[in-house]
């Protein structure tokens, strides 16, 4: 409630509902390329926002291991514009140590 009350705080809840909906949507298993693309470009946009945030969200909702699965099933696509942003937004979410541990830990 006291966050909602300051102007950046209202910025940072927006942020967060907004990584939380992006995280859901990647977890789905029949993600268009299309929503795929968007989801990784908001998950970046997001990042310059505030790096921290999104690293914590990506950890709690389980971001790291969706962009992760997206990937393996992408990556011989031949879509290199997709494939790129997946590799950006894994980039961005997982530049914190713990993040970094889950990363690992996903690809055994």
């Amino acid at each position: 409630v006291s966050l909602a009350k300051s102007e950046q705080g209202c910025s940072m809840l927006c942020s967060a509902g907004a990584l939380h909906a992006v995280f859901v949507a990647l977890r789905e298993r029949a993600v268009s390329p299309e929503l795929l693309r968007t989801c990784c470009r908001a998950v970046c946009l997001l990042y310059k926002f505030d790096g921290k945030l999104v690293a914590v969200v990506a950890r709690l909702q389980g971001g790291i291991e969706a962009l992760l699965d997206a990937l393996r099933e992408y990556l011989t696509c031949g879509d290199l514009r997709l494939l790129q942003w997946l590799l950006s937004a894994l980039s961005d979410v997982s530049h914190t140590g713990s993040n970094t541990q889950v990363l690992v830990r996903h690809l055994g």
